[in-house]
């Protein structure tokens, strides 16, 4: 693979990461109790690491 299939594939597979983060914390949301907390929490730190890491590629 060339460097622009490897560029585009990284951006195609971190969509697909956060669309499934943001899935996971809007189903959390409307389950009740401690689990639906857990499966939010783990939307937001999937996000979070998301963040963490486009930050540290790009200081």
């Amino acid at each position: 693979m060339n460097e622009k299939s490897v560029i585009i594939l990284r951006i195609v597979l971190a969509v697909i990461f956060y669309l499934g983060c943001v899935g996971l914390a809007i189903y959390g949301n409307t389950i009740p109790g401690w689990s639906g907390l857990g499966i939010m929490m783990l939307g937001l730190a999937g996000i979070l690491t998301l963040l963490y890491l486009y930050n540290r590629r790009n200081r």
